[in-house]
């Protein structure tokens, strides 16, 4: 997790511009994650009224408060037409959604001088300190690197099983439901058969938030552990995430 990242996750107040009251949506799904992991989110959209009880305002203009950080997830178009309201609110950070910063978006918060983020989800980057923050992990996978994993987090001090479909010679648990503890948090280094039960098994678990280690993201799985409703950290190796993400937790209001 690099330093801009960190700054932008340790701001307090956000407003998500494309808030939706459509849970399948991104908009809605940013809204709700960032207000469970501890931030004061406030929604724009002026085709909504009400998000989950709380007032959508129609434009950042509207918000009673200016907010630290701003996250976008509209049409590149309408992305423009929010830098320059940023500018005008003194709003400094924005952060451009996957799909959202084209060249004219990039060029136009460049002249503007307004530090943003772009190529990375708020999703995935708030769910790696959420994670970080779980005490008991079940670290799911047939291999070396699943070992290897689970003696990581070992070490990092955290509670950690290993769970190994049809139990390897060295140990483990051969399911995510047969372990002494629920786990707060699941990991998966597996294959595609595997790691699919194991999400199916997260999200019957009431689990929210899961991670993909990298490389383990492929066969549709994504999408499928999307479709369950779990906020997913995928595309990133829990090793090398550790230290910045440790580092910024202490400043962050993720729970």
């Amino acid at each position: 997790m690099d330093d801009k990242i960190c700054a932008f996750l340790q701001q307090r107040v956000w407003a998500v511009v494309g808030a939706s009251a459509n849970p399948e949506i991104v908009g809605y799904k940013i809204f709700a994650l960032l207000r469970r992991y501890g931030y004061t989110v406030y929604p724009v959209n002026p085709r909504e009224t009400v998000i989950d009880g709380q007032r959508c305002y129609a434009t950042l203009a509207d918000l009673p408060v200016i907010p630290d950080a701003v996250d976008v997830v509209v049409p590149p178009a309408v992305a423009l037409e929010i830098t320059q309201q940023c500018h005008q609110l003194g709003i400094r950070r924005v952060w451009f959604q996957f799909g959202v910063a084209n060249s004219a978006v990039i060029a136009a918060v460049g002249s503007l001088k307004l530090d943003f983020v772009h190529g990375h989800c708020v999703m995935v980057e708030s769910s790696k300190l959420f994670l970080f923050g779980r005490k008991v992990w079940a670290v799911v996978g047939t291999g070396a690197k699943a070992e290897r994993l689970t003696q990581f987090l070992a070490a990092k001090g955290y509670e950690a099983y290993m769970v190994s479909p049809g139990a390897l010679p060295g140990g483990g648990f051969p399911s995510l439901s047969g372990l002494p503890v629920t786990p707060e948090a699941v990991i998966i280094a597996a294959g595609e058969a595997v790691a699919e039960t194991a999400i199916r098994d997260s999200a019957g678990l009431g689990l929210h938030c899961i991670w993909l280690e990298d490389g383990a993201s492929g066969g549709g799985l994504l999408e499928l552990a999307v479709s369950l409703g779990l906020s997913v950290v995928h595309g990133a190796s829990l090793e090398a995430e550790y230290p910045g993400a440790l580092a910024c937790r202490q400043h962050t209001p993720v729970p």
